[in-house]
């Protein structure tokens, strides 16, 4: 059967959103002062004590005590009061978190501005996870001026310690050719390292390089590998990607049911190549029984997850679909439309769309 998806998903995709939180090594050094309680531990930050700050601002954060156990309510606002207070003594951790916190507005108005001064303390201060961080904003121009050299210096200082999200955004600095000449090996090499940590954006870039034979023989074998590792992290557009190659039959075994599994997985993200692929499903039968009702409400969601100029397609379909539908159907999309929006906000979005 001659496949009809489109393709969708062949571009790389680079650092944005939200990098990782930290490591367990934000928690070294945090039993110095025993199994305290809460109320004790408040006592104890109140009277200047790093450790009990940081230790409090995790609490609060994570709605235990790490060390302890004891359960406390979460407080996002009250984190980041006791992150400040150890931040301010010059704790690199909690400089971190609170960078963290001011990146994805939590307990704290958004201020990429003042987050990039507390990364770079942290960073200053040799914490890994806030160079990475910093050398994100650099190339983003986020919080800073852009400087992508600036950005190379801060991805290279974490990448050598073993950050994969250092070494995934020195990857895309040497595969674009900013701050540093371009390099498809040296980029190649570096998504390499972080794919094999698990670093979900860099296992789906390695793979689209043997997708699309970039840099290295072609061999989609191998690129549906990492594709799927990605893809289990929940990565929508490797899914998309997964999902198109079961829906090609390349390199699988053509099989439209896998496929839509794979695209309902991205698409309960809001992506809207993964929602304009279900649509056209549904209307052609692929992978499950034909439905317009269902074909109208997913091109309809594809629309609106679509950015601006790259609704056409979706709008065609959706417009299409509508022509035979009745009164009834087309009131029925809206209803499960609606219904599946209300779902859809009570989620988090995932980082890659921030």
């Amino acid at each position: 059967m001659t496949p009809f998806v489109l393709v969708l998903s062949t571009a790389m995709a680079f650092l944005q959103g939200t990098l990782s939180p930290g490591t367990a090594t934000d928690l070294q050094r945090l039993d110095a002062i025993g199994s305290t309680r809460i109320d004790q531990l408040e006592k104890s930050a109140a009277s200047g004590n790093i450790e009990a700050q940081l230790r409090l601002g995790l609490a609060y954060q994570n709605g235990y005590d790490s060390v302890s156990g004891e359960q406390v309510r979460r407080n996002p606002s009250t984190a980041v009061k006791w992150f400040r207070a150890a931040a301010d003594q010059g704790n690199a951790v909690a400089q971190f978190k609170l960078g963290y916190a001011l990146v994805n507005g939590e307990g704290v108005r958004r201020n990429y501005v003042e987050a990039a001064l507390w990364f770079r303390k942290a960073a200053d201060n040799k914490h890994i996870a806030a160079q990475a961080y910093l050398g994100s904003m650099y190339s983003r121009g986020e919080g800073v001026a852009e400087d992508f050299e600036a950005a190379e210096l801060w991805f290279r200082k974490a990448a050598m310690q073993g950050s994969s999200d250092g070494q995934a955004g020195l990857a895309g600095l040497y595969y674009r050719g900013q701050g540093v000449p371009q390099d498809l090996k040296e980029a190649i090499g570096w998504y390499r390292k972080a794919a094999e940590k698990g670093h979900a954006l860099s296992q789906f870039n390695y793979g689209m390089f043997y997708y699309k034979g970039e840099g290295v023989a072609q061999n989609r074998s191998e690129a549906a590998k990492w594709i799927r590792k990605a893809s289990d992290q929940g990565m929508g557009i490797a899914q998309v990607m997964l999902a198109e190659m079961y829906a090609s039959g390349q390199p699988f075994k053509q099989d439209f049911k896998e496929a839509l599994k794979w695209f309902r997985k991205a698409a309960d993200q809001d992506h809207p190549a993964a929602q304009y692929n279900i649509a056209l499903m549904y209307s052609k039968g692929h992978g499950t029984s034909a439905d317009p009702v269902q074909a109208h409400m997913w091109a309809d969601l594809a629309i609106e997850s679509s950015k601006a100029g790259q609704q056409t397609d979706a709008i065609k379909l959706r417009d299409s679909i509508e022509a035979g539908l009745s009164p009834a159907q087309l009131a029925e999309s809206r209803r499960i439309g609606r219904e599946w929006r209300s779902r859809a906000a009570s989620k988090p979005m995932p980082a890659e769309y921030r």
